[in-house]
């Protein structure tokens, strides 16, 4: 049971695993032949996922033109999809939030069955991403498989209104974040300004 609640709710969570609330896969090996400056796709890989946002980078990396209708199908994102890291710092999170984006392998994409914005922000609260780390294997560089993303246990409320509720929550936060953030680099830009035309 959580310790802190909005008003209405009440009762112990669910247990149940990743592979129960959402549809767990990844995407495909692509050549780097194939790809193209003026593409109509961008490629995403784990380098799209940072700590730093809770959405993915579409200003870096390959772009791609696909026509093979089931790989549009198969391995275009969507939007509210959820992107795992798999190599490297492995089980960082990013919601997608732009189309004409093609997921590349060894990263984790995650399709939930109810709340997309809750799971992002259950899997971004600390325990997942110890849970990936210690769970790597390798030697420079770790991996994880899809197997111990789909069998990583959650707790989740047994009203998806209160799934809802808690999302748009944090959704909501992460939106003023971002705000200010934007602000901050504006005054930051304006005293460097400032400070570049007034001490000569």
């Amino acid at each position: 049971v959580p310790e802190i609640r909005f008003k209405g709710f009440e009762g112990a969570w669910d247990e149940k695993s990743v592979s129960n609330v959402a549809t767990v896969r990844t995407g495909l090996p692509f050549d780097s032949s194939q790809f193209s400056d003026d593409g109509e796709f961008l490629v995403i890989t784990n380098g799209n996922i940072q700590n730093e946002s809770p959405y993915v980078d579409n200003a870096i990396g390959k772009r791609i033109n696909i026509t093979n209708e089931t790989i549009i199908s198969e391995y275009v994102l969507n939007i509210d999809d959820i992107l795992i890291t798999m190599d490297g710092t492995v089980g960082r999170t990013a919601r997608v939030v732009n189309d004409k984006l093609v997921l590349a392998q060894r990263v984790g994409r995650l399709t939930a069955n109810s709340s997309s914005k809750f799971l992002y922000y259950l899997l971004n609260a600390g325990a997942f991403y110890e849970s990936m780390t210690l769970l790597a294997s390798g030697g420079t560089i770790k991996h994880i498989s899809l197997n111990d993303i789909a069998c990583h246990p959650i707790k989740i409320p047994k009203l998806f209104k209160e799934e809802r509720k808690i999302g748009e929550y944090f959704h909501n936060l992460d939106k003023l974040i971002t705000m200010h953030q934007t602000e901050l680099e504006k005054l930051n830009n304006l005293k460097k300004a400032c400070l570049e035309k007034m001490f000569v």
